[in-house]
């Protein structure tokens, strides 16, 4: 594998093992990181002890690998954030004296990259087959544990964003300011390329993201009118000009400010300093709301792919998988100028106690916000788990 290296030290035993480097930073925040190894699984490094020992097993695989390697950990704990790699909910059938915690990193939906690959469809098709289980599944909300329960034997715990969580934010905002979140691709080949899948139908990058262009041209000329400045919480980095450009394109001579996501803290910056936060679907969306700020969420993308395919695509309507109607105070699935204005001056206009008490209805289903992950930092220590102060 190219930028692989091989370990040959001899993994030694750890009280807890994060599974996936993805993410490791966060949990290092929390776990004691003398008593805490990572296991790497997307190539980074390979463990030749471990390699060996999956050979003489004569079971060559990835999985295997990494059962392997926990043999020599001997961990009382495996924590991930990497909530979709099916893989782990494997893990506890093989080890059931160790203790399996799933962190869920971001919100759902049936789209993959490839035909059928779409998380909860690949989940419940392994589990017709494997046994699939953890002791416990952290989810962002308290609505989407009942998609996860049909698949997974597992407790369940509703903690938030991790990384959400543990960001210390000064809640500030321009007065005169609008912020969109983009979720710009990290590639982007040519309009009719296969972007992703809705089960068996492919879904172009045009189609996708046809959301954004329809979003950020209603938002430009709603701006100006209103005397608003239009800013740009961009997805990639200064190195990704793809990003500008498409927005560019997109708005020729309107004004806007791109701001792009050089660190991991940029965006949710952004978030706190602007009065008014739009997004699609993101996540960060979700974790703006979460923070109790004053989100739109024009949640168009499902109707105007559906439109397109010819199948219902109602798990990217807002709030999936409750059962919410397709537009409410602060949110629509309906792609109408009419609706985004409506949302937009309601979120201009209403007061912070109405604001509170309106998003009070649904954060505890959606996503909760858990400043310094309390919540989660009580059941790793309640599993026996090492943390920091």
């Amino acid at each position: 594998m190219r930028g692989c290296t091989l370990s040959f030290k001899k993994p030694g035993p750890r009280q807890t093992l994060i599974y996936d480097r993805s993410g490791s930073d966060l949990l290092l925040n929390i776990l004691d990181p003398s008593r805490t190894g990572v296991l790497d699984i997307r190539g980074e490094s390979l463990n030749v002890h471990a390699l060996i020992r999956m050979v003489r097993r004569r079971k060559i695989s990835l999985f295997h690998y990494t059962t392997a390697y926990i043999s020599f950990v001997k961990p009382r704990i495996i924590v991930t954030t990497t909530d979709t790699d099916i893989n782990f909910y494997r893990l506890k059938s093989t080890f059931p004296e160790i203790l399996t915690v799933a962190i869920q990193n971001g919100i759902r939906s049936d789209l993959g990259p490839q035909c059928d690959s779409g998380f909860f469809i690949s989940l419940k098709k392994l589990s017709e087959s494997t046994h699939l289980s953890a002791d416990f599944i952290c989810t962002l909300g308290g609505a989407i544990a009942t998609n996860y329960r049909a698949c997974v034997d597992a407790k369940f715990l509703t903690t938030g964003a991790l990384k959400n969580n543990s960001l210390e934010m000064k809640d500030g905002h321009s007065e005169n300011e609008l912020l969109f979140v983009s979720q710009y691709p990290p590639k982007w080949p040519d309009n009719s390329a296969t972007c992703l899948y809705y089960k068996s139908y492919p879904l172009s990058y045009s189609l996708v993201y046809s959301a954004e262009l329809l979003v950020i041209q209603f938002l430009a000329t709603y701006c100006r009118q209103n005397q608003i400045q239009l800013t740009i919480c961009g997805k990639r980095n200064s190195d990704s000009v793809n990003e500008r450009n498409f927005y560019s394109n997109a708005l020729g001579d309107m004004p806007f400010e791109f701001i792009p996501s050089n660190t991991p803290s940029d965006s949710y910056k952004q978030i706190a300093r602007s009065k008014i936060v739009v997004t699609i679907d993101s996540t960060l969306g979700y974790e703006s709301l979460a923070r109790a700020k004053r989100t739109a969420m024009f949640s168009i993308r499902g109707k105007l792919t559906s439109e397109s395919i010819g199948v219902p695509l109602d798990d990217l309507n807002f709030g999936w998988p409750l059962e919410l109607p397709d537009t409410g105070p602060f949110w629509t699935n309906t792609a109408s100028e009419a609706e985004f204005s409506r949302i937009l001056n309601y979120l201009m206009t209403v007061s912070d106690a109405d604001w509170s008490n309106e998003i009070g209805k649904y954060t505890e289903d959606l996503m909760v916000f858990d400043p310094g992950n309390t919540v989660l930092r009580d059941l790793l220590q309640r599993l026996g788990a090492d943390l920091t102060n």
